[in-house]
């Protein structure tokens, strides 16, 4: 399950403003949103990079060609950021990657993760579209299809624990956007910290 209704909300709407609103360039500093809790719990750099407060953890400026665009801040502890190059608006790809609290086990949360999913597209599971990036261990990672506000999309979600972190990237691709919009995300996700912190899990592999 979420850990909070409002992420589950925060998902919808972000699928909501990447349908409408396409992005023409990139901006020096990412926007903050408040759905709990407030702003210090994530710290914007002057070059654009993030950090998370809590843990340390360091949002990057950009994964590969897609730039920081914004953070959104759920409570205590909970935050996440969103990178795309040019919006689901133009076809384009897009990641959401949260940091927050594992208050229950990584089982636990990856299953209300894809029950979550699977209500949310209205859509049905699909073989991963490539595997796991090399530094990407012990975690889950499960991809859909599904229609979602007129976006036909494979949506994918890859979730690993870090000591008494959960680090979770959320991953969608408008199927218009074609094998350019996937490979863009791929290398995305690749580009991610998924061996920063202790390497902690309840799963064998990936």
């Amino acid at each position: 399950m979420f850990r909070s209704a409002a992420r589950a909300i925060g998902f919808a709407a972000a699928l909501f403003l990447f349908q409408i609103v396409p992005f023409a360039a990139a901006s020096s500093q990412p926007r903050i949103d408040i759905q709990g809790g407030d702003a210090s719990e994530v710290e914007v750099a002057a070059d654009g990079s993030a950090s998370h407060r809590a843990s340390g953890f360091i949002f990057p400026r950009q994964l590969v060609d897609m730039p920081l665009r914004g953070l959104t801040v759920y409570g205590p502890s909970d935050a996440s950021a969103y990178y795309t190059l040019g919006g689901g608006g133009t076809g384009d790809a897009w990641i959401t990657f949260y940091v927050y609290p594992a208050t229950i086990s990584l089982a636990e949360e990856s299953a209300g993760v894809e029950q979550s999913l699977l209500q949310i597209l209205q859509g049905r599971r699909i073989d991963p579209p490539a595997p796991a990036p090399a530094n990407f261990q012990m975690g889950r990672v499960a991809w859909f299809e599904g229609l979602y506000k007129n976006i036909d999309a494979r949506t994918g979600y890859m979730l690993v624990q870090r000591g008494q972190w959960f680090l979770k990237a959320r991953i969608t691709v408008p199927k218009k956007g074609g094998p350019e919009a996937m490979d863009r995300a791929l290398k995305a996700i690749a580009a991610l910290q998924w061996d920063w912190g202790e390497n902690k899990s309840d799963e064998q592999g990936a």
